[in-house]
């Protein structure tokens, strides 16, 4: 469904045509748009949709499966007929509500690397280069080392939690055991593996995508040398704005894992001893739980903040930049 969304999007603002056209560039006498300016053109044209519906397709999944619970208290007590019936074991392992955000940009992700893989590759007068250009040439070290961290916690945080996860009843590794004494272990709904590999999957899906998108558009030769300074900042655009929907993805999916892992640590198993009373027991981090659910929130906080603030970036994003040739330092003179 997201990828019917996202191409039937892209598809109408091509033929309504509604995105800024960006001005020519490199014709100083003023006729008709060599195949450079063109080419710029179309890319900047869609960088503006781009912007404006990947955030929309990777934040809808989140906000779906963070309303159902809500939407069916609702109905339950306005309307027990309309109820939702959850599905029950072992389907109970709500696991796509933290691979959806990843899926849905994996999706993104797609067209925008087919987009970037029929882009124009031969250029009409040779370039020469005077650096060599890796896959994250155009990547600012500010967003490659955000978007590092943020991978690598994540991974770090799956790894971890699902290390330290236990079996349901259906074996989905989805639990967290609490010791309770002679009675037998507790458990908790915790991150295990049941819910952190369907997201690393789809994690790793999308860098990839990422990458083999940056990898396209850094090497890619450019189109003629009077051009270079306005190809430079293009790709630089495209650059940040896939890093940014990569950290905002990551973020969502980070948050959620915390806050999953910081509910079970502050919940606690009550046990019934006859004579004595109920006595409750604890993960053994659930001093510092709280903290794993305010970090959760915040950072899914951010990451909606971040995505909102891409789609602000469309109009700059389509617009064409005065960067003259002689500005770009990865061509010889």
């Amino acid at each position: 469904m997201a990828l019917l969304v996202f191409a039937c999007i892209l598809v109408v603002g091509r033929l309504r045509g509604r995105a800024p056209v960006p001005p020519q560039v490199g014709d100083e006498r003023g006729g008709p748009a060599r195949a450079a300016d063109r080419t710029i053109a179309r890319r900047r044209r869609f960088l503006h949709r781009l912007a404006l519906v990947a955030p929309w397709v990777i934040v809808a999944p989140f906000v779906v499966t963070e309303a159902l619970p809500f939407v069916d208290v609702f109905l339950r007590y306005t309307a027990p007929a309309l109820a939702v019936a959850f599905p029950g074991d072992p389907l109970d392992v709500r696991w796509w509500v933290y691979a959806a955000p990843p899926a849905a940009a994996t999706v993104c992700f797609a067209v925008v690397f087919v987009v970037l893989s029929h882009e124009r590759a031969h250029p009409e007068v040779p370039v020469t280069p005077v650096v060599r250009r890796g896959w994250a040439h155009f990547v600012s070290r500010r967003d490659a080392a955000v978007a590092t961290a943020a991978l690598a916690l994540f991974v770090l945080t799956a790894l971890i939690a699902g290390g330290a996860s236990s079996p349901d009843d259906n074996g989905w590794f989805s639990r967290l055991e609490i010791p309770v004494g002679e009675t037998g272990p507790g458990s908790m709904t915790f991150f295990g593996w049941a819910y952190s590999v369907p997201a690393l999957v789809a994690i790793a899906v999308l860098t990839a995508l990422v990458v083999g998108s940056l990898r396209n558009d850094s090497f890619r030769p450019f189109v003629r040398p009077e051009t270079v300074g306005a190809e430079t900042a293009a790709r630089r655009d495209t650059a940040a704005l896939l890093t940014r929907l990569f950290i905002a993805t990551i973020l969502l999916t980070l948050g959620g894992a915390w806050f999953m892992i910081g509910g079970a640590g502050t919940g606690a198993v009550g046990v019934g001893i006859p004579g004595f009373g109920m006595f409750m027991f604890s993960a053994g981090y659930a001093s510092f739980a709280p903290a794993f659910v305010v970090a959760g929130v915040a950072l899914q906080a951010a990451a909606v903040v971040l995505l909102l603030l891409t789609i602000r970036m469309r109009r700059r994003l389509g617009q064409m930049p005065a960067a003259p040739a002689h500005l770009s330092t990865d061509v010889a003179a």
